[in-house]
């Protein structure tokens, strides 16, 4: 049996075209939260929207709203409470604090939902062999419009996430809008694969390509597609891992992800020798 004849299964299929979608885009948002050196705001983020979820699930409304709400109030505290100046050393920590609070909070309220190991998986790695065709849809628009916007001020993105670790910037006129933006754009990209793909996996789409791409190079262009690669590779050497030995999916794929970023580890040197 051909390997790759486990596609002509519709629930791989919808979750490889998932795959490719979290591709087209995390992984360059991943690039730019790399540079500025807060990676742990896509861990804290999704996170926040996992809280989301569950305050939705013991409230019984929607977790979509909820999640959404939830991290646009975390986008607004990005952008105008972490620390900068002389603190903004410290803003990576802000950040952590802030993804264990979440974390706790979840387990919390989780506690108080009837559930069993299961969900707490699902949770984690979500379960992205059962991606409908509307969430795919849904994905689809959400991510064409994110990808849309950083396209046409790809330029101003980029630069600002450049220098954003030089103290000087914060003076620079509109840094707040643009941050807002930034942080917004994000958001959205993983509170809408949340429930797809579950927090790691989304944190794994964003940091290991992005990090994998720069052992290589910084130009946002050669590392897109770089990023873009990396992701596709790792995501169907993970489906396919899944399948034929049986194990989880989304767990799958992030070690898959990391699989890539240590064969290019290996890569690296002779790459920067030549």
């Amino acid at each position: 049996m051909n390997p790759l004849d486990v596609f002509q299964f519709p629930f791989m299929v919808q979750a490889l075209m998932a795959c490719l979608l979290m591709s087209f885009l995390l992984p360059y948002l991943g690039m730019h939260v790399v540079q500025r050196g807060i990676v742990f705001i896509d861990l804290a983020l999704a996170q926040i929207a996992s809280l989301g979820v569950a305050v939705a699930l013991l409230a019984h409304g929607d977790p979509l709203i909820s999640s959404l709400a939830f991290t646009l109030i975390a986008v607004l505290g990005f952008t105008f409470l972490l620390p900068k100046g002389e603190l903004q050393q410290y803003q990576e920590a802000f950040i952590g604090i802030l993804y264990v609070m979440a974390s706790a909070g979840v387990v919390l309220i989780l506690s108080k939902i009837p559930h069993d190991d299961s969900d707490i998986i699902s949770l984690l790695f979500g379960n992205i062999l059962s991606v409908s065709p509307e969430q795919l849809q849904q994905m689809v628009w959400v991510f064409l419009g994110i990808g849309l916007l950083h396209f046409i001020f790809r330029k101003r993105f980029w630069e600002l996430s450049l220098s954003i670790q030089d103290s000087e910037v914060c003076a620079l006129p509109g840094q707040a809008r643009w941050n807002f933006l930034f942080y917004l754009s994000l958001a959205l990209a993983i509170t809408y694969t949340i429930h797809v793909a579950g927090v790691l996996l989304v944190f794994s789409f964003l940091v290991i390509p992005s990090v994998t791409t720069f052992l290589f190079t910084r130009q946002l262009r050669w590392g897109y597609i770089l990023a873009f690669s990396f992701s596709v590779i790792g995501s169907v050497i993970g489906l396919l891992g899944s399948y034929h030995f049986d194990y989880p999916t989304g767990a799958s794929i992030v070690m898959s992800l990391g699989l890539v970023l240590l064969v290019m580890l290996l890569v690296f040197p002779l790459f920067r020798k030549k």
